[in-house]
């Protein structure tokens, strides 16, 4: 059996538009979360879910 993280980045949040996105500590979210993810010793694969939805 496969163990599966599954991230969701979606930009088209209505409190924080393109959260996933935002700077922290000089990298977008969304590279420091896979990088964290990727460290995981039990992860077989990664997900990123996101939208086809055009956004605002």
């Amino acid at each position: 059996m496969s163990v599966v993280a599954i991230l969701q980045a979606r930009v088209g949040s209505t409190r924080l538009p393109r959260k996933v996105l935002r700077d922290v500590a000089g990298q977008p979210m969304l590279v420091r979360d896979m990088r964290r993810l990727q460290r995981a010793q039990r992860l077989d694969k990664i997900v990123v879910a996101t939208t086809t939805e055009p956004q605002g």
